[in-house]
């Protein structure tokens, strides 16, 4: 079983989007400003854009930042199981929450007891994304 936390939920990963989206149009529009500084301009009016693009540069890691945070990734590849949580739901990290199990690996065994009366009833089926 593996345990894995989900740290936003889907409202806050759009919201981190955009404002990463905002940030790069900011930078952008900074650096656009600073190419048309450095044509001719002086000294401290250069230094003020760098500053600016700086900014809106910091602006765009923290937006990216926040918006990796949002995404629940598995250290292995595997099967979900389980899960515990859907998409957009809100699941907090303290104390950890189980949001899925996964199976490592392709070999799968099933070890169940039953009534012999119930064997006519028995089948095998192949139950995907329950």
């Amino acid at each position: 079983m593996l345990l894995l936390a989900l740290r936003r939920n889907a409202a806050e990963a759009l919201q981190s989007q955009a404002v990463a989206e905002a940030a790069q149009a900011q930078a952008d529009a900074a650096s656009a400003h600073l190419s048309a500084l450095s044509v001719g301009a002086d000294a401290p009016l250069l230094e003020e854009s760098d500053a600016e693009v700086a900014r809106a540069q910091a602006d765009v890691d923290e937006a990216s930042v926040h918006l990796d945070q949002t995404e629940l990734r598995s250290p292995i590849s595997g099967t979900v199981l389980r899960r515990s949580a859907e998409r957009g739901e809100h699941v907090s990290i303290t104390p950890p929450t189980v949001v899925m199990t996964l199976a490592e690996g392709v070999d799968r065994r099933v070890r169940a007891e039953f009534d012999e009366e119930d064997i006519g009833q028995l089948a095998v089926r192949s139950i995907r994304n329950r």
